[in-house]
């Protein structure tokens, strides 16, 4: 697989995650894992760590 094609797929899904984390964000959706909800600030911090990334994933290499 080209370096090019891989970047795409990883942007991809990278930018899905961040609309995901967003929506969880702005509907206020609640997560319970084993009985544990995760907080909203969670959603936050992944937000910005998979924007960030789905950056990163599109920016051109140099």
């Amino acid at each position: 697989m080209k370096q090019s094609t891989f970047n795409t797929i990883v942007g991809i899904l990278f930018g899905l995650m961040t609309v995901l984390h967003g929506l969880r964000l702005f509907s206020s959706w609640e997560i319970v894992i084993n009985g544990r909800t995760i907080p909203l600030w969670g959603s936050w911090v992944g937000l910005a760590i998979a924007g960030f990334l789905t950056i990163a994933a599109f920016r051109p290499k140099r």
